[in-house]
């Protein structure tokens, strides 16, 4: 279990919201398809329709506060808008998680962006890091948004929790498939995206060498 806490309120100033460190910010609210409201920040630029729009599907542990350092980063290095979202279950929007409902979240999320009238729908860009990459992958292929993305980027995520989960735990490898209520296998589908993809690996892990097996399988049914 992770350390971090799920609500922003208990975080430390600076990470509670974005305007603790200079971002200019607005809350968003999301409902999705099965009646549960997500809620999330957009970043807006000055100048929003000239710029790329990223969407950033986070990972797993902590809160959407937590990554405001990596908004702030983005913001002053890429001019851009920024679209985070918390999943159901996660800081501040309602529910309990699960795969199919995260599922749901990510293709809310999706159509959420694309609505907006201040934005170039064409330069919208989706960023998944560890469990977000498999949301991403989700999202784009089952979801149907593939085809309206400019670019999407992976960074370190896994083919399928029941291949991470082997390698954490091998003496359960047989069990695993039994007791698994979350699949998330990225590796079946991230061959059929067709937008430009950025594959990143950041360190050595198991995440990291899944990661090089999906760049692989996506490479190979490009072919």
């Amino acid at each position: 279990m992770s350390d971090l806490p799920r609500d922003m309120v208990h975080n430390p100033t600076g990470f509670r919201h974005p305007g603790e460190q200079g971002l200019p910010y607005e809350d968003v609210y999301i409902q999705t398809a099965d009646n549960f409201k997500l809620h999330g920040w957009f970043i807006r630029s000055e100048r929003s329709r000239d710029v790329p729009t990223i969407v950033y599907f986070h990972e797993n542990a902590g809160n959407i506060g937590t990554r405001i350092s990596f908004l702030k980063y983005y913001y002053r290095r890429i001019p851009s808008n920024l679209l985070l979202v918390a999943y159901r279950g996660y800081s501040r929007s309602e529910g309990t998680p699960t795969e199919a409902g995260i599922q749901q979240d990510a293709k809310a999320i999706m159509s959420y962006i694309f609505s907006r009238d201040d934005i170039d729908r064409n330069k919208v860009f989706v960023h998944g890091r560890s469990l977000g990459g498999a949301v991403s992958v989700y999202a784009l292929t089952a979801g149907g948004f593939d085809s309206k993305v400019a670019g999407v980027i992976l960074e370190n995520t896994f083919t399928g929790i029941e291949e991470m989960a082997g390698h954490i735990f091998p003496k359960l490898k047989l069990l695993i498939p039994f007791l698994l209520k979350n699949h998330w296998s990225s590796l079946k589908s991230i061959g059929k995206l067709s937008s430009p993809t950025l594959l990143s690996l950041i360190h050595i892990s198991e995440p990291t060498r899944q990661a090089e097996i999906s760049y692989a399988v996506f490479c190979l049914k490009k072919k």
